[in-house]
């Protein structure tokens, strides 16, 4: 398989289920934000408030109702 030690990032249904077909480990943009804030790389807060700016400027993602749930 092509994509074998790979994981897909998407926010989009269809694609995030052809990769879960493929047996493709698959994350969400909140889910690279979680990581990105358990790795210190971020805060909460700042992770939450990049989300907030993405939906602002068009992106569909699942937004996390606070920067608490961003770590759910």
């Amino acid at each position: 398989m092509e994509f074998k030690e790979a994981t897909w990032i998407s926010d989009d249904k269809a694609s995030l289920d052809l990769a879960r077909h493929r047996g493709i480990p698959t994350m969400r943009t909140k889910d690279v934000m979680a990581v990105a804030c358990v790795g210190f790389i971020v805060s909460k807060q700042e992770g939450f408030a990049l989300l907030q700016r993405m939906v602002t400027n068009g992106q569909s993602i699942r937004l996390p109702a606070t920067a608490d749930d961003l770590m759910r």
